[in-house]
């Protein structure tokens, strides 16, 4: 088979440039105004996530502190327990209450980063700076920041390193984020303690 040479670059140039395929450059970009790369809090649906994200490994219905929700969960164990009100147990999942997002959460899935530039796995040192926030050991939940907008609520959680005291309130030194879990004022299903 013989293929011109001029056709090898202008291939090339598309798939750097993420056209001609099906698998174009997504945002994965989580923000504190209620984004999750193309979806919104309170307005994207079932179908939209779908399309955002893929099919889902876990489909499950069950009932949070504060509504019934859908659960759409990404790289899950392989056996799930029966639904619970508590987060299930994925990297990644997507609560849909009232058939809209209410609660995205991600953990150890390097593919999101918050809109600050922070990411799974950046240093606290680092995410400090980013964020203008220092991280404190946190009361019951461990270190947390915690970003506020009107219609929404991200919760960054650190693991690793240490203080002087475990006492809430000290500075976290070393560590590293683990999670994100970003909230809806309007349609969170309550299904997180610390968040």
């Amino acid at each position: 088979m013989r293929t011109s040479r001029a056709v090898i670059p202008v291939a090339c140039l598309l798939a750097v440039a993420g056209l001609g395929s099906a698998g174009a450059a997504v945002s994965h970009v989580i923000s504190v105004s209620g984004a999750v790369g193309p979806l919104r809090l309170d307005h994207s649906d079932r179908a939209q996530v779908i399309a955002y994200a893929g099919k889902p490994d876990a489909d499950l219905h069950s009932r949070g502190d504060f509504a019934r929700y859908e659960v759409l969960g990404y790289g899950c164990a392989r056996h799930l327990p029966a639904p619970l009100d508590y987060v299930v147990e994925c990297r990644t999942a997507f609560y849909l209450v009232r058939g809209k997002l209410g609660l995205f959460f991600t953990l150890a899935n390097t593919h999101y980063s918050e809109s600050h530039g922070v990411a799974i796995g950046t240093s606290t040192a680092r995410a400090a700076r980013l964020l203008r926030r220092r991280v404190y050991l946190g009361a019951h939940c461990g270190p947390v920041v915690q970003l506020q907008s009107k219609r929404a609520r991200l919760a960054i959680f650190f693991v690793g390193g240490n203080s002087n005291s475990y006492t809430p309130g000290r500075l976290l030194v070393g560590g590293h984020v683990d999670s994100f879990y970003l909230h809806s004022k309007d349609r969170d299903p309550g299904v997180t303690d610390c968040s």
